[in-house]
């Protein structure tokens, strides 16, 4: 793995950090840098079977001049971006030399593992005094690793970026909400004359939704009601189970209000099989129009059921994402190995997509059309926000939600407020 000649040094060693096993190469690509420099670099190490799911680094001065830059194309860039998908790295230097570029890149996946149970790894590259005197083109940097508590997870929340609370939306106050919103000029806080930024734009925007919807929107209550009575029984059933229960409660009872008692405790026996029958008959008949019956009685049968602790390579899973993200690593084996034949997606201003997505603009009308066929009851994606919010605030959001959508699209970039797994991309 070691490389040492004119187009390329690289040296690798593996070290200990917080107990857990860090594989790190250090490159050196003197210029000027050759595209199939890059690729030779890259394909032996995707074809190294022994890196798969490792905590990996890359440090080292690449002396590849446009990567910041979105509005230009080549092919180094293409695969030095091969190599982040492959491993799942992120660019984690964002100092700019004198020139405003940045050639020493820092590219690792190591703070997407837990390190302990409650704690991950927190990166962060800041620009240094350096043991020699700087030069323009490379600033010294240091790199901090850190470790820092994982978020706790609420299973009632789809999303912990968009959405923090759980917000009653049938009692919102749309009107309000509305003018709100209309107030807000997206033109101006999105900047729509700029193609870039894509993660950053979808954040502003779901931050200012949120700052509306708090004004707007109240919150259920912390108090969980507990149901007395199953999903089927009627308004009579339960009137006439009380009274029965008020019988029984009598000590003594004489022997009329005993037998009373019989005759109530007979006919609620009778009744509650009848509402039973029924609401099973109710249920299939409307399985098509309206499944969310089935499911709250689904729910209601599981709802005393024992959750199992899932466990992957001795580590227990906790959250969904944990769950996920573990059944992506297990299942990445059952594909083929090889390096993954694919060209880069265009990352410019021009709106041209790439060979593999030949999706044609979204217009407003067709963005609008869409949502209102989205069903109300229909449960809220990644960002927690349900139908009924876009269905009610369509004419306030459709052109900030026509330009970020046409947004990821021309930049072939899926937000990362949107993502709740890891990403694996197989061949």
């Amino acid at each position: 793995m070691n490389v040492c000649n004119i187009d390329l040094e690289c040296l690798w060693f593996r070290c200990s950090l917080y107990g857990q096993e860090l594989i790190l190469c250090a490159c050196y690509f003197p210029p000027p840098v050759k595209p199939d420099t890059i690729n030779n670099f890259v394909e032996s190490i995707t074809a190294n079977v022994d890196l798969y799911n490792s905590r990996l680094m890359f440090i080292g001065d690449f002396n590849i001049k446009e990567y910041i830059d979105p509005n230009t194309d080549t092919d180094r860039k293409a695969h030095i971006n091969r190599l982040i998908n492959y491993f799942n790295l992120e660019s984690l230097n964002t100092i700019l030399n004198k020139n405003n570029r940045t050639l020493d890149l820092c590219l690792s996946n190591f703070a997407q593992y837990n390190v302990t149970r409650n704690k991950c790894a927190d990166i962060v590259v800041e620009k240094g005094q350096g043991l020699v005197k700087p030069v323009g083109h490379h600033p010294p940097l240091i790199i901090n690793i850190e470790l820092k508590r994982i978020p706790t997870y609420d299973s009632t929340q789809s999303s912990d970026i968009a959405l923090n609370k759980s917000y009653n939306f049938k009692r919102a106050n749309f009107s309000g909400l509305c003018n709100e919103l209309q107030a807000i000029n997206w033109q101006e806080v999105l900047n729509m004359s700029d193609l870039t930024n894509c993660n950053a734009k979808h954040t502003l925007f779901y931050n200012r939704i949120k700052n509306a919807i708090d004004k707007h929107v109240p919150t259920f209550s912390n108090v969980i009601k507990k149901q007395k009575f199953p999903l089927w029984w009627t308004h009579e059933l339960k009137k006439l189970y009380k009274k029965k229960e008020r019988l029984r409660k009598i000590k003594q009872k004489t022997a009329k209000q005993l037998n009373k008692y019989f005759e109530l405790r007979k006919l609620c026996k009778k009744q509650i099989k009848i509402n039973y029958e029924k609401y099973i008959e109710s249920l299939e008949r409307d399985l098509k129009e309206n499944s969310s019956l089935f499911w709250n009685y689904f729910k209601d049968k599981k709802k005393e059921t024992k959750k199992h602790n899932l466990k992957y390579k001795g580590n227990i899973l906790k959250t969904p994402q944990e769950t996920a993200n573990a059944f992506a690593r297990h299942f990445l084996n059952a594909h083929n190995h090889n390096i993954p034949k694919r060209t880069e997606y265009q990352n410019d201003a021009t709106g041209e997509l790439g060979p593999y997505l030949h999706i044609q603009e979204i217009s407003e009308k067709e963005l609008v059309d869409g949502i209102k066929n989205i069903p109300e009851k229909k449960a809220p994606g990644t960002d927690g926000l349900p139908p009924i919010f876009f269905k009610n605030c369509i004419n306030q959001l459709k052109t900030p939600l026509t330009y970020l959508l046409n947004l990821s699209l021309r930049t072939s970039v899926f937000p990362d407020i949107l993502i709740c797994v890891r990403k694996v991309y197989c061949q």
